[in-house]
């Protein structure tokens, strides 16, 4: 069996920035309830949990430790802080929004980069990663329009 550690570390980081992005996303639907931007911050983090869910079954699948780095992600990336945005100034929080899609979209290709891994795991990695270009050019033009 071909080594596997590379993608574990690649998925496990991934998918604990997902998580992180999915706790930012339902804590300021929850400060913006009510409001069409709630419903959009719910709806993403319902997406980011189903791409979690995958990458925490490939992990398993590779032989790592799926809840690996479930709670790890360090709080100073950017989707820690949506809530308080959120409260105090929803343009600044859709710009804190597109900085945090942008750091995620950043990890991918951090990942993506890799040339050690695996053609499945990159697979997996490259179809996910279209959509966070997606969901990043998409808070990109919400900041501009809210500008």
């Amino acid at each position: 069996m071909a080594d596997t550690h590379r993608d574990v570390e690649a998925l496990e980081t991934l998918a604990s920035t997902l998580t992180e992005s999915i706790e930012g996303y339902e804590a300021a639907a929850e400060a913006a309830k009510g409001s069409s931007l709630g419903g959009v911050l719910h709806r993403k983090a319902r997406e980011r949990e189903v791409i979690s869910r995958r990458f925490r079954q490939r992990i398993a699948a590779l032989g790592g430790n799926p809840v690996a780095g479930a709670s790890d992600a360090a709080p100073h990336h950017p989707f820690h802080n949506l809530r308080r945005l959120l409260a105090e100034n929803r343009e600044a929080a859709v710009a804190e929004v597109a900085r945090s899609e942008e750091y995620l979209k950043q990890c991918f290709e951090s990942c993506l980069s890799d040339p050690q891994l695996n053609p499945d795991t990159k697979a997996l990695l490259s179809g996910t990663y279209d959509r966070v270009k997606f969901d990043d050019a998409q808070w990109d033009q919400l900041t501009h329009a809210a500008r």
